[in-house]
């Protein structure tokens, strides 16, 4: 799982799974949200590692569904970020996953959803919050980091 500390709270998601789960330490309670409004997904059951074991079964696994990567918390407009990259078939479209951007507030709710394969993401695993806005890597110039940052929430 992909997973993030905050506070008393422990919020995790699975690789292909929309879902966003919580477990509260403190209360010792688990609750789930639907993590997407997109009516566009379809969610696959988890594979056991051992039928993996051949390349093709991996990247099929892997690449075929959609990828949802690391909750990322913004302390300063209070929400969290989510990245997801649409299903692609290899080795056809390798690289040319469409990404999608989902901002919760602090109970989960989808306050905002976009496509922003536009922004052309480089490693959407590499991304962080700050006052500034949420950075994200792009696909730039070889020897060098680039990020483009957004800011799409406005703090009241």
């Amino acid at each position: 799982p992909r997973y993030l500390v905050q506070g008393d709270l422990l919020i995790y998601s699975f690789l292909h799974s929309p879902v966003v789960y919580t477990y509260n330490f403190k209360t010792q309670e688990q609750r789930s949200y639907p993590g997407t409004e997109r009516a566009d997904l379809e969610v696959r059951e988890p594979q056991e590692p051992g039928k993996l074991n051949d390349p093709k079964s991996f990247f099929d696994y892997y690449l075929k569904d959609n990828n949802y990567k690391k909750i990322l918390y913004d302390l300063s407009l209070e929400v969290y970020y989510r990245i997801s990259a649409s299903p692609l078939d290899f080795p056809e479209s390798l690289g040319k996953a469409n990404f999608y951007l989902t901002v919760f507030n602090k109970d989960f709710e989808v306050i905002y959803e976009a496509d922003i394969t536009d922004i052309k993401p480089g490693t959407p695993d590499f991304a962080f919050a700050t006052s500034e806005g949420l950075w994200i890597s792009t696909k730039g110039e070889e020897d060098k980091l680039s990020f483009k940052v957004l800011n799409i929430i406005e703090k009241d």
